[in-house]
């Protein structure tokens, strides 16, 4: 994939987004786990079916506020 345009953007951007994890601060880190945790819990109840907290398209419902600025 690395042969095409597509290929070689999408290896671009990796390597900046490495580049940008590399100078987090602590509370930017604590924003990229909580995202995470949030997305591995809309997986979850995706797959399992009609679970508190998750809508039914598997967004995460909890009212967690996600600083926005940090990330």
């Amino acid at each position: 994939m690395l042969e095409t345009y597509l290929g070689r953007n999408a290896a671009l951007q990796k390597r900046t987004a490495v580049a940008a994890i590399l100078d987090f601060t602590g509370e930017e880190w604590e924003s990229v786990r909580r995202l995470r945790e949030a997305d591995g819990a809309a997986v979850i109840a995706d797959g399992i079916g009609d679970i508190t907290g998750a809508s039914e398209n598997g967004n995460e419902t909890t009212g967690d506020t996600i600083e926005e600025g940090a990330v």
